[in-house]
């Protein structure tokens, strides 16, 4: 996949204690993905901390949602709650990296009705080996996009994918422990276009 321009992020979760937000974003970090919520009664502790510190300083902010096995409705619903998505942020994020049978059908479920409420696809994230397997047809990177995740080197040029998550542990100015690393694939304006619009004046 050619890369014109790539903008540097990275995602975190309350195991990833206190990021110092001002300190990443000079060091040229553009965008911050944090965990919402998991299952259908995981709230992410450290998301509306994460969410008010990243605004603070003008980093690009958006929510994941760790898909698992329960009710895929039910867990859309809960992480809407949580997440409680705002015009200028990035679209929301599911996370599919757990076998259960049945998994694509079910995330696709969650996706759409996250569709139905908020008016976009959320992006779908998954590691490279996992997507190819369970994932591909479902979410094919030309109707969907794509985060990635492959460390050490670029994912499939076969896989058409939006972001990218590099590593996963990654050094960041204000981290006190390793991070996940992430690049968006354009520029800046590209990144712009996955985020959520405001409503339509009535």
């Amino acid at each position: 996949m050619t890369t014109v321009q790539q903008v540097k992020g990275f995602d975190i979760y309350h195991g990833d204690g206190v990021v110092q937000m001002g300190l990443a974003k000079q060091a040229g970090y553009q965008f911050l993905i944090a965990k919402a919520s998991q299952g259908i009664n995981g709230p992410d502790p450290m998301f509306t901390n994460n969410r008010a510190r990243a605004h603070e300083v003008g980093l690009l902010f958006g929510a994941y949602h760790f898909f698992t096995s329960d009710d895929p409705i039910a867990q859309a619903q809960f992480f809407l709650g949580i997440a409680a998505p705002k015009p200028g942020e990035l679209v929301l994020t599911l996370d599919v990296e757990t076998y259960f049978d049945g998994v694509a059908a079910a995330a696709l479920s969650a996706a759409q009705y996250i569709k139905q409420q908020t008016g976009q696809y959320p992006i779908i994230y998954s590691g490279e080996s996992f997507y190819q397997s369970y994932l591909d047809t479902t979410f094919p990177g030309d109707d969907y996009t794509l985060w990635i995740a492959r460390y050490g080197a670029a994912p499939d040029p076969s896989i058409v994918w939006a972001f990218w998550q590099s590593s996963e542990s990654g050094q960041i100015d204000g981290a006190p422990n390793p991070l996940d690393i992430d690049v968006f694939n354009g520029s800046m304006e590209d990144l712009l276009r996955h985020t959520i619009a405001a409503p339509a004046p009535s």
